[in-house]
C-alpha cells in the first residue's frame, strides 16, 4: 500500500510541476506581446480623413540609413525601422479605407527595382510630448547632402503583397510594392541601393524610445 501510495504521490507532484512550468512560459509569452497596448490603438476621423495610430521611435536610425519609416512590432522588418506601432497592416489599411482612402495596387503585383508607386496623395504628420504642434514627417528625416527629403506619400495599398511578405510595413521611404503607404519621389530600391540616404534627423526627430503619434491625412 505504501509503494502504491507513493507512486501516486509522484504523479501527481510530476502533474503539478509540469503545470506551473507551462504557466511560466504562457505568462512570458503573452507579456512579449503587451507590454503597451496603446501601441494597438488606432484613431480614424471621417470627417478629416485622417487615421492616428501611436509608434515608439527607435533612434538607432540617427546614424543608420534605413527604408523603413513605420513597421508593426512584430513584422519581420521591424528591427530595420526608425517607428515601430502596435498597429498592423491590416487594420491600418482597413482604417485608410474606412476614411475615403482609395488602394492603388490591390493585387499581388510587385514593384521592380527603378519603378515608382501611385494612388493617393497621403500628408503625413507626427506629434509627441514636448511636440504638439504637428510637425511635416520630410522636416524629422534627413537625406543626401544633409538637406530634407521629398516626401509625396501615397495609399500604394498592397493589401495582397502585405500578407505575403510578412514585413509588417505600413510606411515605406521610396516607393514600395509591400508597404500600405510609400514615397512617389524616389523609386524601389533607391535606399537599400545606397543611391538615396535616409537617416532621422538628430537635431529635429524624437527621442529614442519616445512615443509619438502619426496622423496620415488623405488629400
Amino acid at each position: 500500500m505504501k509503494a502504491e501510495r507513493l507512486r501516486k504521490f509522484t504523479k501527481i507532484t510530476a502533474v503539478l510541476a509540469a503545470a506551473v512550468i507551462m504557466t511560466v512560459a504562457l505568462a512570458g509569452c503573452g507579456s512579449k506581446q503587451t507590454t503597451d497596448k496603446s501601441l494597438s490603438k488606432i484613431q480614424t476621423d471621417e470627417n478629416a480623413k485622417s487615421v492616428t495610430i501611436t509608434a515608439t521611435t527607435q533612434g538607432k536610425f540617427t546614424d543608420k540609413d534605413t527604408m523603413h519609416c513605420v513597421v508593426f512590432n512584430d513584422g519581420k522588418m521591424a528591427s530595420h525601422s526608425m517607428f515601430v506601432t502596435g498597429c498592423t497592416p491590416e487594420k491600418f489599411h482597413e482604417a485608410l479605407v474606412k476614411v475615403g482612402g482609395t488602394p492603388w495596387n490591390t493585387t499581388d503585383k510587385e514593384l521592380k527595382d527603378g519603378e515608382y508607386t501611385d494612388g493617393q496623395k497621403v500628408n503625413v504628420t507626427l506629434t509627441w510630448k514636448g511636440q504638439e504642434e504637428p510637425v511635416e514627417l520630410g522636416d524629422i528625416l534627413v537625406t543626401n547632402g544633409g538637406k530634407h527629403p521629398d516626401t509625396d506619400i501615397r495609399f500604394s495599398g498592397n493589401k495582397e503583397n502585405i500578407d505575403k511578405a510578412g514585413s509588417g510595413c505600413i510606411l515605406c521611404l521610396n516607393s514600395c510594392w509591400a508597404g500600405i503607404t510609400s514615397n512617389a519621389s524616389y523609386a524601389f530600391n533607391d535606399i537599400d541601393s545606397g543611391k538615396v540616404k535616409m537617416k532621422l534627423d538628430k537635431d529635429n526627430a524624437p527621442d529614442d524610445k519616445q512615443k509619438v503619434k502619426i496622423t496620415f491625412t488623405l488629400e
